[in-house]
Parts: C-alpha cells; sequence; structure tokens
C-alpha cells in the first residue's frame, strides 16, 4: 500500500511537472463519526448500534499544480493533492469516546472562478493510532480494525488574496471495521463500519 501511495504522487507529479507550482497550508476542525452499515432493520438495534459525532482536528501541507493560466473572468482548472494529518473522534457504543489518527492523501481537481473554488477527488488513509478512553484514560486500541482507508472527497473554497475558507465531505467507501451480529431468535449478520466526516478550515497559498 505504501508503495501504491509513493507510485501515485509520483505519476500526477510527472504529469504536471510543467505547470506552475504553490506551495499552501490548511488548518481546520473535523466532524462526524465512523457510521455503521448493514444495521438489522428493527428500530431497536438501530437505536442501540449508532455512533455519536465528536469534534476533531486537521493539519494539510497542500501542493498545487497550475494546469490553466490566470485570466479574468474565466474558469482555472488545478491538480492539489492536499497530505494531510487528522485526528477523528466519535463516541461509539456505549458511550465509549473514540479517536484515530490517520495520514491521508487527497488527490483532487479543483476548478477556480473569480473567488469561488470547488473540489472533487480521492481520499486514501493510512491509519497512525487508534485509542479509547476508559474511565478518562486514553488506551491504544488493538483490534482486526483496517489499516487503510479509502473514499471520495468534495468540497469548496471561497478565497480572499491569498487565504481561503474551507468545507469538504469525506465520504469512506471502504470498511475500516467488521462484527458479527446475532440475537437470540432474531437477525444476524455482519457490520461494517466506514468513515464519514465533515470538515472546515483555513488555509494560505504561498505562490
Amino acid at each position: 500500500m505504501k508503495f501504491k501511495i509513493f507510485v501515485i504522487i509520483v505519476l500526477f507529479s510527472s504529469f504536471t511537472c510543467d505547470a506552475q507550482l504553490s506551495i499552501g497550508g490548511e488548518f481546520g476542525l473535523n466532524y462526524g463519526k465512523s457510521h455503521y452499515l448493514n444495521v438489522p432493520s428493527n428500530t431497536t438495534s438501530r437505536t442501540v448500534i449508532e455512533a455519536k459525532s465528536q469534534v476533531g482536528f486537521f493539519g494539510s501541507f497542500v501542493p498545487k499544480f497550475h494546469l490553466s493560466k490566470k485570466a479574468e473572468n474565466t474558469a482555472m482548472w488545478s491538480f492539489v493533492l492536499p497530505m494531510q494529518v487528522s485526528l477523528e473522534k466519535y463516541e461509539d457504543i456505549g458511550n465509549v469516546d473514540i479517536k484515530r489518527s490517520y495520514f491521508r492523501l487527497l488527490p483532487q481537481l479543483e476548478v477556480k472562478f473569480k473567488s469561488s473554488g470547488f473540489f472533487a477527488g480521492a481520499n486514501i488513509g493510512m491509519l497512525l493510532n487508534h485509542k479509547s478512553k476508559n474511565k478518562d484514560k486514553w488506551e491504544k486500541v488493538s483490534d482486526d480494525s483496517s489499516k487503510f482507508d479509502s473514499g471520495v472527497v468534495s468540497g469548496f473554497k471561497y478565497y480572499w488574496s491569498k487565504y481561503y475558507f474551507l468545507v469538504s465531505y469525506q465520504h469512506g467507501l471502504k470498511d475500516i471495521a467488521k462484527y458479527f451480529y446475532f440475537s437470540y431468535n432474531g437477525p444476524r449478520g455482519i457490520i461494517t463500519q466506514r468513515n464519514r466526516y465533515l470538515q472546515l478550515g483555513f488555509g494560505y497559498w504561498i505562490e
């Protein structure tokens, strides 16, 4: 997986090697949770097996390759490759606080017109840390959770000068965990878990 990530960086960097490069940074807040799928349809189970959103934070180093030249009243296209460290928190079943830290690559295309930018792309994550809170003490979790995450990302930026405000949504498409569910004389099956997070933040470009 690490080799695949390296290949992606090299390929996109080679593709945009003759484009104008800007370097920037982003920081802000995560709000979301790991979402449970394939939960049995009865109301009781859906109430019990439900995580609650909490606030975390993120920081990103952001290279941006301009694919089109600046021109007034013309859409500008760019390839952006945020390299992000993200702390993602939620309250799990049984009121247990969970936090996972990821290193994420977010290759995306962005189109900017005047002060507004819209972007969409992929989300590739590698788990750095996984902890749960037990009696006010954070403890490392050792389970069968996946070390990798993947999905899609999309969002909006509002620019003023070299600064911008960022809103993005990361929608996980890979199961980060699986649990066997059964009940006496009731439904049985596999419940899966995927990440869903909204991000709000600020950024700055060094042209």
